[in-house]
């Protein structure tokens, strides 16, 4: 179910006014504060956007994000570090050569 609300303001309409109030203290697009100017004269105390400042309020209308960020489901584990590098192999006697006693 979606309620849709329309409005036209012409322009003596104090919500027209209020809308350029909201423009220039807000910084809201003047197309999003005609809908908040609705909203306040509708004595609405929620308005949900994706597009303003979620909890921002306006009065006693608050601005809530519908769809607020998710946090990740689980985050990346780091890579196990690498085991120690171990040293090359000694290079081969030559033949005939004495070899060095085994380590155990």
């Amino acid at each position: 179910d979606t309620n849709i609300l329309v409005y036209s303001f012409s322009i003596g309409d104090p919500r027209r006014e209020l809308a350029i109030e909201l423009t220039s203290v807000s910084g809201y697009r003047i197309y999003d504060s005609l809908m908040l100017a609705a909203a306040l004269e509708a004595n609405c105390t929620v308005f949900y956007t994706e597009d303003l400042h979620h909890g921002h309020k306006l009065g006693d209308l608050t601005i809530r994000n519908p769809f607020p960020a998710a946090p990740l489901i689980s985050s990346p584990k780091p890579a196990p570090p690498h085991p120690p590098q171990s040293s090359p192999p000694a290079p081969s006697p030559a033949p005939g050569a004495a070899r060095p006693p085994a380590m155990p």
